[in-house]
């Protein structure tokens, strides 16, 4: 059900944005980023799998599928080091831990805008899941138009 969109760590893509041999990363600090990647994937799977299965009981007990499909993705790396940037923060991997929440997402398409709400209280009302974070553009729209909820979730991964 989850239709992925595979770009973890694009070392080339990164390597096209390194100038002079002073933005080199040091080994130490890649492998702590990758470990940093390699966490918000499996806990994108984890979530997934919450999600699959709140839609199958769904199927089994009320006939109804609240989730018409997802997409999970990472983030680029060059998008990550954008956004530090953006958001005024030097590019440290301590920065990344504390301040950066979306290295890993699921979209979550439904049929109805009430599903919408409805799987996000059932997600979060598990209780191995934390709300860290909540965005409502459905009843707050953008000026753009664009309307959505936004969740950061945290869930164990082992």
């Amino acid at each position: 059900m989850i239709l992925e969109r595979r770009n973890f760590m694009n070392l080339d893509k990164f390597g096209q944005n390194i100038k002079r041999p002073e933005d080199v990363p040091d080994i130490k600090n890649l492998k702590r980023l990758g470990n940093l990647y390699q966490l918000g994937e499996a806990g994108a799977n984890e979530i997934g799998t919450k999600l699959e299965n709140l839609d199958s009981e769904f199927q089994v007990n009320y006939d109804h599928n609240p989730i018409h499909h997802m997409e999970e993705r990472m983030k680029d790396v060059q998008s990550l080091v954008e956004k530090v940037h953006r958001k005024g923060y030097e590019l440290t991997i301590e920065n990344i831990e504390k301040h950066i929440f979306d290295i890993a997402g699921i979209r979550v398409i439904t049929n109805y805008i009430d599903d919408v709400y409805l799987i996000e209280k059932l997600l979060v009302n598990q209780s191995d899941v934390t709300l860290i974070k909540r965005k409502d553009y459905i009843k707050n729209p953008k000026p753009s138009g664009y309307r959505s909820l936004h969740v950061v979730v945290s869930v164990p991964v082992f």
